[in-house]
């Protein structure tokens, strides 16, 4: 929504974020883009989005690469990618969060979990 939009273009006017986007070589048309959240130490991955006619390419992975190099090159030292999904989740999560949270896991070390008791 609105709201949504006008409070990252504020992060990246600000300086709190950064976008990685990768364009087509030829076109120069833009076919992915990495919106990531940072402070002094840290970037969290917020959001992305991708030419879905080009699905099946890795197009998310040059993303992640040209963001972790910018974080690196800032002296960034840690980066959050965000919640990690399983099976055994209680809901269930979708099968699209289940794929994305494999996607995440390949750009990270360390994978924490967050257990929640229900009684």
């Amino acid at each position: 929504d609105l709201e949504t939009w006008n409070f990252q273009k504020n992060l990246l006017r600000n300086d709190r974020a950064f976008l990685s986007t990768i364009r087509d070589p030829v076109t120069s048309k833009l076919i992915g883009c990495g919106l990531f959240q940072i402070n002094e130490k840290t970037s969290i991955y917020a959001t992305a989005a991708y030419d879905r006619k080009l699905f099946s390419k890795p197009l998310g992975h040059l993303v992640q690469w040209n963001a972790i190099l910018h974080m690196k090159s800032i002296n960034l030292d840690r980066y959050y990618v965000g919640r990690y999904f399983t099976m055994r989740d209680n809901p269930r999560p979708t099968d699209k969060e289940l794929s994305i949270s494999q996607f995440k896991k390949g750009f990270t070390d360390r994978v924490a979990l967050k257990i929640i008791a229900t009684f």
